[in-house]
């Protein structure tokens, strides 16, 4: 099962370059994790209070494509 959302790129998120700061990233695989729940019917509140944890296994960071810039749009896709 897969979920996708749309995201743009915020200023807070970029190093002096304007290109999103790696550390940064972990942000966006949680915003990931929240919207597959949310898309399938589940809020991560619920999930932690019936204690069924929906833990970060990984994450692919492969350079497939360039740098995310400053206000680019990107989708985040999510799957289990």
């Amino acid at each position: 099962m897969v979920s996708t959302c749309k995201l743009r790129v915020r200023y807070k998120d970029t190093d002096c370059m304007k290109v999103v700061y790696y550390g940064n990233y972990l942000t966006y695989f949680e915003v990931g994790r929240v919207e597959y729940l949310r898309q399938h019917g589940l809020a991560m509140s619920d999930v932690r209070n019936q204690n069924r944890p929906v833990q970060k296994q990984g994450g692919d960071l492969g350079r497939r494509h360039p740098a995310v810039r400053i206000a680019a749009a990107f989708q985040l896709n999510c799957s289990v």
